[in-house]
């Protein structure tokens, strides 16, 4: 955290829900293996999706404070 910090470097930290129903993600996993769609390991996927939507947001402000 501190190198990054001194290097104003933005780290995100995700977090994923832990679920019991289907589909069962009892310890709150990053999708690695395909539980949630096919489309888990590409851009397609929804935590995929959910990650570029950050990037995307922290893009903005960035653009908003340099402005």
């Amino acid at each position: 955290m501190e190198v990054a910090e001194l290097n104003s470097i933005i780290i995100l930290f995700l977090q994923i829900v832990s679920t019991h129903s289907d589909p069962s993600n009892s310890e709150g996993c990053w999708d690695w293996w395909g539980y949630g769609s096919p489309n888990y390991a590409n851009k397609l996927g929804i935590e995929m999706a959910d990650v570029k939507e950050m990037i995307d947001s922290l893009r903005a402000i960035n653009v908003a404070l340099v402005d």
